[in-house]
């Protein structure tokens, strides 16, 4: 208890940026594009140590084995089992995943593919999903390293709880919202499915067949990081274009404040740093200073500041 009230009463310290948080924050801006259809795709994080220290090994007898007794074990419940089926039959019909030729890539000795062994989660209590499928990202090869393993995690970028509720009693209305199969909406790129395998006897199969899955996969371990920074991306894509009429309404001071208070950057409106680390190069339209237009700072007056003859800097909260 006392220790929780030192926590409370102490002054928040900036968290430290990790080189691997880093990189992978510079890998998803270099690497990562939107589609014509409106769809991000998006490479997975491979650490610099694989496949050179770090391999993976031979995967798919593992996931076969654990395939075959999952299936002997809901066989016991033909409800579950047909609720465990049609989950993974979804994936095949909205085409999130695709049917791939049985076998694994070997060069050296050295695994390029793997294959996730499924689990299934049974909750009786539950009035909605009874049954999850889940996919172990975590299950070990015999080189002792699992697909989790040469992969980074990324940076925590889902905001604090407490500080969402808190921002809840600003305003009269507030709205909850879910997005629909989120990690499912983010496509990988096609080089990286070769890791996001698994086994599957379709409805129309009498065996079982190998399959690779399109999309971000709960279960591997960078997978929020990625469906979090992609809303953040859309958030940077559409905000100079749809700025809300209330918060053009307000003055310099004021924007500033209610984009520090929504988590946005202070200089550039981002949401994916803070105003510490901010590196942008955006110019407002409007004085020339190192700024977002919309964070366009004006005079006691009421007029916009003049282009200063000295040299372009960021405004400092």
């Amino acid at each position: 208890m006392l220790q929780k009230l030192w926590e409370v009463e102490e002054i928040s310290v900036p968290k430290l940026v990790s080189e691997a948080d880093e990189f992978c924050e510079q890998y998803f801006a270099d690497t990562t594009r939107r589609l014509s259809d409106g769809r991000y795709m998006v490479r997975l994080p491979f650490k610099s140590e694989f496949p050179e220290s770090v391999t993976l090994g031979p995967s798919r007898t593992t996931a076969m084995g654990q395939y075959v007794r999952l299936h002997k074990s809901l066989s016991k419940d033909s409800d579950l089992r047909k609720q465990h089926d049609n989950v993974l039959q979804e994936y095949v019909d909205l085409g999130h995943m695709t049917e791939a030729e049985p076998f694994e890539v070997i060069i050296k000795n050295k695994y390029f593919f793997f294959y996730l062994p499924l689990h299934a989660v049974v909750r009786p209590e539950s009035k909605t999903t009874k049954l999850r499928v889940v996919f172990n990202a975590s299950r070990r090869t015999t080189t002792q390293f699992s697909l989790n393993d040469v992969l980074h995690k990324g940076p925590t970028l889902q905001s604090d709880l407490l500080g969402i509720l808190l921002n809840w009693r600003l305003y009269k209305y507030v709205f909850n919202g879910d997005i629909e199969k989120m990690y499912r909406q983010i496509l990988v790129h096609p080089d990286d499915r070769q890791y996001q395998r698994l086994l599957f006897r379709p409805q129309s199969s009498s065996i079982i067949k190998d399959f690779e899955l399109k999309t971000v996969t709960f279960g591997v371990n960078c997978a929020p990081f990625l469906a979090i920074r992609i809303l953040r991306q859309l958030a940077e894509d559409y905000l100079p274009q749809r700025a809300p009429t209330k918060f053009l309404k307000l003055d310099f001071l004021e924007r500033r404040q209610a984009a520090r208070r929504m988590g946005y950057c202070a200089n550039c409106l981002a949401s994916t740093h803070r105003l510490h680390e901010c590196k942008s190069n955006e110019v407002c339209h409007r004085c020339g200073d190192l700024q977002h237009t919309l964070l366009h700072a004006v005079n006691n007056g009421g007029r916009s500041k003049s282009p200063s003859n000295k040299p372009k800097s960021k405004v400092v909260a």
